[in-house]
């Protein structure tokens, strides 16, 4: 029997080692290369400045190679012996990925021959290959990393301990995550910083010695002043320290979770363009039992009056615990009804198991269990509602709830302050969240951290274990059937929650990592902590957002802003609302620091000026760009930057600030001339104009100088300056101020503006903010999208590129296969061209490339038509900066303007 065993393992290691010993290696300069005919370097560049722009090297049968090597630039080669080197280097412009770069592919062939300290230069190619690939946090780290680690086995080094960062990249300029709130919320959770262990110190520490935040809470209470609070009916039957999402009924629910997973929100499709998609909703209604469409039909008002959803944590892309609570008029035939539903759609699972317990307090606790969670699904009934969750922990923290142990989120004074704000008896509401300080502080403890970033490691560990068998089985040589060693990684993709994973210790790495981010947390706050609450309306004809952070952490980027406007407040008229094709206004509190700053650097610009500055200065400044041909022409443009540089005169926009005082304003314009020509004497010309009735004032160059040569127009009103570019932009905000004055005086007879407004404007709504409001019109917004269309662009491509790497390991890896699909085989991620192309291979470039925007050697320009905002005819945002903290409103209109 041993002689067997011993014969049968010969004869599978024969083979490997034969295939190993074959392996030879070549390190060959550049220059050295043999290129195929037709085949050159750019511009005649020596082959060694030319290892910047490589972006892909490709081998023919089984040889990879690397591009590395110091001081000369040099290409690293391993192959099986005797087998003719050939291959493919792709060229690019890698700076500036410009969607007119011209790609180049070179075809060679390898004359050198092989050596034993080549191998050498292999490896440390090959490792440096993959650790680029994984610093830049592409599809595909978990292979790349294990690549890399590979590469250094073979070199000699010990893989180091790598926990993959689980840090987003949020895009700092992106406008609409700025005035919609969401930038906000990601300052403020800051749960995408991992913690950082280091070392491997052993030492037990006891978890709950760890101290946590030491914030002190905000007094809602006194800021509720005794306000008579209608609280959610399923508040008392959550716990004040999980998150909970409120629904009116179940068809809101429907509504929100179809516009999240099918990205049909208008502007998100394009601030967030998606290039993988992994099923997270799908993942967990199969986990759950529950399937949102088999049962929307079911479940009408007769057995469902609201519905909330809650958990311990809000990592849904991971792994958490989740719980869907419904009130019920009729709860026995609601829960019969959702256990039938259970039972039949995880009928076909393998190893389904159906298990009744109770729990004191609760009862019978029906569940539905399969391996590895692939199934975990509990029903239990707490008076009129119905629970259905995928964790026993959260029908033990509600049975808790009920026996008084620990408080329902109704009772915390931030929920009544937020439903004070937003009472459930007014509005359209659809949906409305609440993240209780309670919640975050539980977020931001020792035990969830260190759990978070045990789950992580061991996910690390689960997905090398995925690589080291692709790798095998790509090679020929398939790996063990592993029964997946690490309990904590699922099949489904989700890991165990981290409310149930239990331990009393950790490791003194562990709680050093965890006091060094604790430590820089709490250093980016002064005085209280913030909770958070955020209402969604869905409505026919408008989607709304009001978002309420209290207060701001103190690094926030709304800072600036804060500095400048809290404790200013804009009323309905400043800003000279009129219908702009776009208008911001912002309201400055003269009394702010930062103003008091800016008037010292105004008197040190302005000197023999012994006034303040901008004492003239009012409640507002504001930002409008009005209707003209200007942006016709300027969409319809060839080169958008070359028309803008020429036609900078013509350009439609005015800056609009709020006097408080004429005579100031007088002072501070005639100081501000003074400085102009004492400065440039003799470079402009001041000339006073006349538009019925009401002066203002034209600033010229004097000279030909074409880059220069282009005027200023002022306005100078008893309650307001307005600059501009444009004569017409002045002449329309000077129409508007007799009219305001003097509204009659256009209807006498004869008195006609000699500039007409070019069509009627529609009506303007109410700022929504108290401190910056902004008010885009739909037929301005596919207008500036068509400006943005180059850097939206580029935008595209960099995401859909940002596949192609990986891609192309699993065409060279498993060439009769669809490397799209392999990436979802193994990972359970689809990878998809945002721009909404397809990954096909083109055969001459040997390389994956998208049908829409190519590949960075060959690339293609994004359609035109991918940056739209159809469906939206008005966009009105709004900040309130209040009690330390931020109000953030949005309406998106999607029915046609009247």
């Amino acid at each position: 029997m041993r002689y067997r065993i011993l014969t049968t393992l010969l004869l599978l290691i024969t083979p490997l080692a034969t295939a190993f010993a074959a392996d030879v290696f070549y390190d060959v300069p550049i220059g050295d290369l043999k290129l195929a005919s037709g085949s050159a370097w750019p511009d005649g560049t020596p082959p060694q400045q030319m290892i910047d722009l490589f972006t892909r090297v490709t081998m023919d049968g089984q040889a990879e190679a690397y591009p590395g090597g110091q001081p000369a630039a040099r290409l690293a080669v391993r192959a099986p012996a005797n087998e003719p080197l050939s291959g493919t280097i792709a060229l690019t412009n890698v700076f500036f990925h410009e969607p007119n770069t011209l790609g180049n592919i070179l075809h060679f062939t390898v004359t050198a021959k092989p050596s034993d300290e080549a191998r050498t230069a292999f490896y440390q190619a090959k490792q440096e290959h993959y650790a680029n690939l994984q610093r830049q946090r592409l599809p595909g780290a978990a292979w790349f990393r294990y690549q890399a680690d590979s590469a250094g086995r073979e070199l000699g080094k010990t893989a180091p301990a790598n926990i993959p960062s689980m840090q987003r990249n949020f895009d700092r300029g992106d406008m609409y995550d700025l005035f919609s709130g969401g930038r906000a919320v990601a300052e403020n959770l800051q749960l995408d910083r991992a913690l950082q262990i280091r070392g491997n110190a052993k030492d037990d520490v006891k978890v709950d010695t760890l101290p946590g935040i030491t914030i002190k809470e905000m007094d809602f209470t006194a800021l509720l002043k005794g306000a008579q609070v209608k609280a959610d009916p399923l508040a008392r039957h959550i716990p004040a320290d999980q998150y909970a999402v409120f629904f009116p009924s179940f068809p809101a629910v429907l509504d929100l979770m179809d516009r999240v997973e099918n990205n049909s929100v208008p502007v998100m499709q394009n601030m967030m363009p998606q290039s993988a998609d992994a099923g997270i909703l799908k993942r967990y209604q199969t986990q759950i039992g529950l399937h949102a469409s088999n049962i929307a039909r079911l479940l009408g008002p007769q057995f469902v009056r609201s519905v909330a959803v809650t958990g311990s944590d809000p990592s849904f892309a991971m792994g958490t615990d989740v719980a869907l609570l419904f009130e019920s008029p009729n709860p026995t035939a609601l829960q019969t009804m959702l256990l039938a539903q259970i039972s039949q759609n995880t009928a076909g699972q393998q190893g389904i198991r159906t298990v009744t317990e109770n729990i004191e307090g609760i009862g019978a606790v029906q569940s539905f269990r399969a391996d590895y969670r692939t199934v975990n699904s509990y029903v239990a009934r707490l008076d009129d509602t119905i629970i259905v969750t995928n964790s026993l922990v959260q029908v033990r923290k509600l049975a808790d709830l009920k026996a008084g142990k620990i408080k329902p989120l109704a009772d915390s004074p931030e929920y009544q302050f937020f439903r004070a704000r937003y009472e459930i008896a007014k509005g359209d509401e659809t949906a409305f969240l609440v993240i209780s300080d309670a919640t975050i502080r539980k977020w931001c403890s020792a035990r969830y951290r260190i759990a978070d970033a045990r789950r992580i490691q061991d996910l690390a560990k689960a997905n090398n274990d995925v690589a080291a068998d692709a790798d095998l089985t790509f090679a020929g040589r398939p790996g063990p059937s592993r029964s997946l060693p690490y309990v904590i990684y699922q099949p489904n993709g989700l890991l165990i929650p981290v409310a149930e994973m239990q331990f009393d210790t950790v490791t003194k790495a562990e709680a050093d990592a965890y006091a060094q981010w604790r430590d820089g947390y709490q250093r980016n706050w002064s005085g209280v902590f913030d909770p958070i609450a955020l209402r969604i309306s869905l409505r026919p004809q408008q989607m709304a957002g009001d978002l309420t952070i209290m207060p701001l952490i103190a690094t926030s980027e709304y800072r600036q802003f804060i500095n400048f406007s809290e404790g200013a407040s804009l009323s309905a008229a400043d800003g000279d609302p009129h219908g702009a094709l776009a208008h911001g206004v912002f309201a400055i509190n003269r009394k702010s620091q930062t103003a008091r700053s800016w008037s010292t650097m105004g008197k040190s610009m302005l000197p023999g000026v012994t006034i303040d500055p901008l004492g003239w200065l009012g409640n507002s400044v504001a930002l409008y760009a009005d209707d003209d041909p200007y942006w016709k022409e300027l969409a319809a443009a060839n080169d958008t930057d070359q028309f803008m540089q020429h036609n900078i005169g013509r350009l439609p926009v005015a800056l609009r600030a709020e006097a408080n005082s004429p005579l100031k304003l007088a002072l501070f314009i005639s100081a501000a001339r003074a400085l102009i020509e004492q400065s440039a004497p003799g470079l402009t010309t001041w000339e006073p104009q006349e538009y019925n009735g009401k002066a203002y004032v034209r600033i010229s160059s004097k000279g030909n100088n074409a880059d220069v040569n282009y005027t200023i127009y002022y306005a100078a009103l008893p309650d307001s300056l307005t600059v501009t570019l444009n004569e017409s932009v002045i002449k329309h905000a000077l129409d508007r101020a007799i009219a305001a004055t003097q509204p009659a005086a256009a209807q006498t007879a004869g008195a006609q503006p000699a500039f007409a407004i070019a069509k009627p404007q529609p009506a303007t709504r109410p700022w929504l903010g108290k401190n910056l409001a902004v008010q885009v019109r739909g037929d301005s917004m596919n207008l500036f999208s068509r400006l943005a269309r180059d850097s939206f662009g580029r935008k595209l491509q960099r995401s859909s590129w940002n596949n192609l790497p990986i891609l192309n390991e699993w065409k060279r890896l498993a060439p009769a296969k669809d490397p799209v699909a392999v990436h979802e085989q193994l990972w359970g991620v689809k990878l998809l061209c945002p721009a909404g192309g397809q990954y096909v291979w083109n055969k001459d470039r040997q390389t994956m490339e998208s049908t829409v925007v190519g590949c960075p050697e060959f690339p293609k320009s994004a359609p035109e038509n991918l940056l739209q905002f159809r469906g939206i005819n008005f966009a009105n945002f709004g900040l309130t900066f209040e009690n330390q903290g931020l109000r953030a409103q949005v309406e998106l209109d999607t029915a046609p303007t009247k």
